[in-house]
């Protein structure tokens, strides 16, 4: 059976895994949902030094303090979206250490470039930096739900699970988006995987392909033969909106399953 560690996104903590980590316990595996220094139930820890590099931290504890019975067990680690931030950062400190890396609905960090440097949108840091000024200066306020922009799509996520979102979600330190990413030079990366939320989302296993398939070297990791692609007709938030499929999905993405990519134009 296997671990997976799961590295939520921005605003959220392990509270938001509830459902998807029932559902792989159910089907014989072992979850362990990380909450991040500052955010969840730990949202008290939070200063302004809590930095993108406290979460890679934080990760690596996860990692390094889990003591599996069988430490035959594969161990999977899963970022959903600004989570993939600390998870490729603590994966590429312990080569070796993990089995799987799984990215969902998340996009691929890169080194030296902050969560903020990412976003295309030339507004998005001056947005963040006024939206923090409003509350304390360090702090992003959690967003309104209506804000898609900052949370990402909401689609499919039921009535009570927004009411959950409203009532746990915890302001996000605004250096841990600010702050670029510091990636060991030269680290192998391990097998990986990606599960891209269709509706609403940033990209699909499509999507990816075509950016492939231009033979531009920025896209050539994408393409790794290890590397399985998945789809899921949801929101941002699968593990609200597709509990059960989610779980199935990341079973099937520590088997080494998915959708694999090529290189070079397709063939008629």
């Amino acid at each position: 059976m296997t671990h997976f560690l799961l590295v939520p996104g921005g605003y959220t903590g392990a509270w938001i895994w509830r459902d998807t980590a029932h559902h792989l316990r159910e089907r014989g595996h072992h979850p362990h949902p990380l909450t991040l220094t500052g955010l969840g139930d730990r949202r008290h820890l939070a200063t302004p030094s809590t930095t993108l590099a406290t979460h890679v931290a934080d990760v690596l504890q996860a990692l390094d303090h889990l003591d599996p019975a069988d430490p035959s067990e594969p161990t999977v680690l899963v970022g959903h979206s600004y989570g993939i931030h600390p998870a490729v950062g603590a994966a590429l400190r312990r080569p070796g250490r993990i089995d799987r890396l799984v990215f969902l609905d998340a996009a691929m960090p890169a080194h030296g470039l902050s969560v903020i440097d990412a976003n295309p949108d030339p507004t998005y840091r001056t947005r963040l930096r006024e939206r923090a000024e409003s509350l304390d200066g360090w702090r992003l306020p959690v967003p309104a739900l209506h804000d898609t922009q900052l949370w990402g799509s909401l689609a499919e996520v039921s009535e009570p699970d927004l009411k959950r979102m409203e009532q746990l979600a915890a302001p996000q330190p605004l250096a841990t988006l600010e702050q670029p990413l510091d990636l060991p030079a030269d680290t192998p990366w391990p097998p990986f995987s990606a599960v891209f939320c269709t509706r609403g989302g940033f990209a699909s296993t499509a999507a990816i392909q075509a950016l492939v398939a231009t033979g531009d070297p920025r896209f050539h990791r994408l393409a790794d033969p290890t590397a399985g692609y998945f789809d899921l007709d949801t929101g941002h938030y699968p593990m609200l909106s597709r509990p059960a499929e989610l779980a199935d999905v990341l079973i099937r993405a520590a088997a080494g399953e998915g959708h694999r990519l090529h290189t070079g134009p397709q063939q008629p």
